[in-house]
């Protein structure tokens, strides 16, 4: 439970940082931020599975870079679900995605 509300956090200053430092990104507050965290973890454990397994053959065949594909749909679903989190386009989201990706990645490799 607590590498849980640890990753919200990180994942949630990740937001916030971007949505300072990146064009294209706005978050209205820190609530906000740590609500796109939480929702992003949800859509990564639940839906992104799902994705992944019917889009294996594309996958293959791009050799693992249609998986950036799939984070950068997870970010705009995230969008579309928290109100006060807002993306300009879909670079923003791509970069928004892979930023996102690498913070969960270093997470996951510390724990």
């Amino acid at each position: 439970m607590f590498k849980i509300l640890i990753k919200i956090a990180v994942i949630a200053l990740t937001v916030i940082l971007a949505g300072r430092f990146l064009p294209g990104v706005s978050v209205d507050n820190y609530l906000i931020a740590g609500l796109v965290g939480l929702v992003l973890i949800v859509l990564n454990v639940t839906v992104k599975p799902i994705l992944k397994l019917l889009t294996l053959p594309i996958s293959i065949m791009t050799l693992g870079l249609f998986k950036l594909v799939i984070n950068t749909g997870i970010v705009f679903l995230a969008a579309l679900i928290v109100p006060g989190f807002e993306l300009d386009g879909i670079i923003t989201a791509f970069i928004f995605g892979i930023i996102v990706s690498i913070v969960s990645t270093i997470i996951e490799k510390v724990d």
